[in-house]
């Protein structure tokens, strides 16, 4: 089989960058098919991707280069040519706008990526030329349906994210009980109240250690916060490392702290999760109640409550049982929900489904 997969940008890192390389490579692994990756703006290399061209039947064209009309007429001809049997757009209006000058035989899938009104314009650009659009948890959905105001809700589907598993030892073997926060240090991931949180958990008395995973415009407001706590080695902050040592140090974490405004999947809770780390997170209804059991496999808590999330860690801190508990039923729920295998059975399943219907 054919898949033109569409993005308009390829980096080293990212949510949506991760997504296409991670589909890429699941659509590649046991099944015979031929993918060409294609991006309309000016993107940088991705050492997946790049490994992926070298080793399975992808290829990766770049039309960043291209001015606005020719990149138009570029990505027409590439498809033409490639006739493919499916098309996976990811947030790329230019492969929206191109839609009624392609082959009506070919399938076309949008994957709602984020919770924002661009995100659904979007995706909704020469929306009868869609076949199905796929979102990784309830709230997308239903969040596209009222934007399109239910003109395409059965054409929209949900498909979960999945992650890899842990690399090593997941052991958690350590004299303090350690939490992590992981992602990027913006406004919308509700980072100004962990300074809050952690003064109020050694105020408790508690004994931990808490790291700060990523990067952003809020970290030195946020160092200036903890300043004395990152003196005295209670905080410390990574800055931004590739997906593996994030992995690693999660798999040496036992709590995972994330008073996210704004979430689309939640991929890091996922990843939080199948590393066998407790999350004590904020509600977000139809996509962070989607991937935690609130008290079973971690803690739902309502938006910027510091009392809320101080008190749920304080329980996970002072009960070792608890804490072992919930860190084994997180893992269970992963790896039986959000593992790279669940995602590739689930989307294996749902193209050759689509490629069966009449045109």
């Amino acid at each position: 089989m054919r898949i033109a997969i569409t993005v308009s940008q390829i980096s080293p890192g990212g949510g949506l960058t991760k997504y296409v390389c991670t589909l890429t490579e699941i659509l590649t692994d046991s099944v015979d098919n031929e993918i060409w990756v294609i991006t309309t703006h000016p993107s940088k290399t991705n050492p997946l991707l790049d490994s992926l061209t070298r080793t399975r039947k992808v290829k990766y064209i770049a039309l960043g280069d291209c001015h606005k009309l020719k990149r138009y007429s570029s990505l027409v001809s590439l498809l033409r040519k490639f006739a493919p049997d499916v098309i996976i757009n990811n947030y790329n209006a230019t492969t929206q706008y191109v839609l009624p000058l392609l082959s009506k035989k070919c399938k076309v899938v949008h994957i709602l990526h984020n919770d924002t009104s661009d995100f659904y314009r979007v995706a909704s650009i020469n929306g009868k030329y869609v076949d199905r659009w796929i979102a990784p948890t309830p709230a997308l959905k239903e969040y596209f349906d009222i934007y399109t105001r239910q003109k395409y809700r059965n054409r929209v589907v949900t498909i979960p994210h999945g992650v890899e598993p842990p690399k090593g030892d997941v052991s958690k073997s350590h004299p303090v009980v350690r939490l992590a926060f992981v992602g990027v240090l913006f406004e919308h991931k509700g980072v100004r109240i962990l300074p809050d949180i952690i003064h109020r958990l050694l105020e408790k008395g508690h004994e931990f250690h808490f790291t700060f995973i990523g990067e952003g415009i809020l970290r030195r407001e946020l160092e200036c916060a903890l300043q004395d706590e990152i003196k005295n080695g209670v905080v410390d902050f990574s800055g931004r490392i590739s997906g593996d040592e994030v992995y690693q140090k999660l798999s040496n974490m036992d709590i995972f702290v994330y008073p996210t405004h704004i979430d689309a999947f939640g991929l890091v809770i996922a990843e939080a999760m199948i590393n066998s780390v407790v999350p004590v997170i904020t509600r977000l209804e139809g996509i962070t109640d989607a991937l935690v059991d609130d008290a079973v496999n971690g803690y739902l808590v309502p938006r910027d409550d510091v009392e809320a999330f101080v008190e749920r860690i304080s329980k996970l801190i002072e009960d070792e049982s608890l804490r072992i508990r919930m860190r084994n039923a997180a893992a269970e729920k992963a790896f039986r929900c959000f593992t790279f295998d669940v995602m590739k059975k689930n989307y294996i399943e749902f193209i050759e489904h689509l490629t069966a219907e009449c045109v």
